[in-house]
């Protein structure tokens, strides 16, 4: 079995056996709202959702069309086929293998060029069912910017929250 196969089987055990776990994108809601109101898309998809329900609360606001994305939840593991306006993706980055960051953010970066990250600099509190921290890319973002800048000629810092150990970053 492949190295992301496994790890998106553990992300299906995870979210099976913890039942608030992945609906935190919500709380970037009063952050994103006036973001997404001034970019006003057509369409949003929330890549690597879990349960939040992010994408159409923000979809709501500007009458947009929304997507939810999450490869270790049935019903939503597959990506749209058409282009979105906005693709945002909430404490998702950390959870890449070092070694398929790059491929990660160029995936998104094929859906759209305008993205928003929220990307946590710290170790998680949750564990995945094998053991694995969750949090398997801990850098700091310096490092995040590095490997944004290679695939967005802009990377903007909209909020770093020091006490939160969470960076954000926008790509328009």
């Amino acid at each position: 079995m492949s190295v992301m196969n496994d790890l998106i089987n553990q992300y299906k055990l995870l979210h099976a056996k913890k039942k608030g776990y992945g609906s935190t994108g919500e709380n970037q809601f009063a952050l994103f709202s006036s973001i997404v109101q001034d970019l006003n898309p057509s369409s949003i998809l929330d890549h690597g959702c879990g349960k939040s329900r992010l994408a159409s609360m923000l979809a709501d606001i500007c009458g947009a069309k929304s997507f939810r994305y999450d490869p270790a939840i049935p019903g939503i593991d597959s990506l749209p086929a058409e282009k979105i306006d906005l693709v945002l993706s909430t404490d998702v980055a950390e959870h890449v293998p070092e070694m398929f960051v790059s491929a990660f953010f160029a995936s998104i970066r094929a859906i759209s060029s305008n993205a928003l990250f929220a990307i946590s600099l710290r170790p998680s509190g949750n564990v995945l069912p094998d053991g694995r921290p969750c949090h398997l890319t801990v850098k700091p973002k310096e490092w995040w910017i590095s490997k944004l800048k290679a695939h967005y000629s802009v990377v903007t810092e909209v909020l770093h929250d020091t006490n939160a150990k969470k960076v954000i970053y926008r790509t328009f």
